[in-house]
C-alpha cells in the first residue's frame, strides 16, 4: 500500500512536534527541579556565616547576603525560563493538535507515554 506524501509529510509533521513537547516536559521538569534545589544556596550560607563570626562581627551578614542574593537571582531566572518553555509546549500542543486533525485523528489524544506537565505548586 502507498501512502501519499502529503499523508506521510503531515505524519513526520505531527511526529516532530510531538517530539518537541517531549523535549520541552523534560526542560520544565529539569528547571522546576533546579529551582527546588536553589534552597541549598541559603543552606551552605548559612553554615558558613557561623565560622566568620570569628573573623569579624559584619562577615556572617556579608556571607548571608550574598547566599540570599544568589537564591533569589536563581529563582528569578529560573521562574522566567519556566514561564517562556511553558509557553513554547502551549504552542507545540496547539500545532501537535493541528497535524493529528489534518491526518483524521482525534485531535485530543495525547500520545503514549506523554503525560501531562505536573501542575505549578504555589
Amino acid at each position: 500500500m502507498m501512502v501519499m506524501p502529503e499523508l506521510r509529510a503531515e505524519r513526520q509533521l505531527m511526529e516532530r512536534w510531538h517530539a518537541e513537547m517531549l523535549r520541552l516536559r523534560e526542560m520544565i521538569e529539569s528547571l522546576e527541579k533546579t529551582k527546588r534545589n536553589l534552597i541549598w544556596c541559603v543552606k551552605i550560607g548559612a553554615v558558613v556565616a557561623i565560622p566568620t563570626a570569628l573573623y569579624a562581627f559584619w562577615a556572617p551578614l556579608l556571607v548571608l547576603a550574598f547566599a540570599v542574593t544568589t537564591y533569589l537571582t536563581g529563582q528569578y531566572f529560573s521562574w522566567g525560563h519556566l514561564v517562556d518553555r511553558r509557553q513554547q509546549l502551549k504552542w507545540a500542543r496547539v500545532q501537535y493538535r493541528k497535524a493529528r486533525v489534518a491526518l483524521g485523528l482525534p485531535e485530543d489524544e495525547e500520545p503514549a507515554g506523554a503525560a501531562k506537565t505536573p501542575a505549578r505548586s504555589a
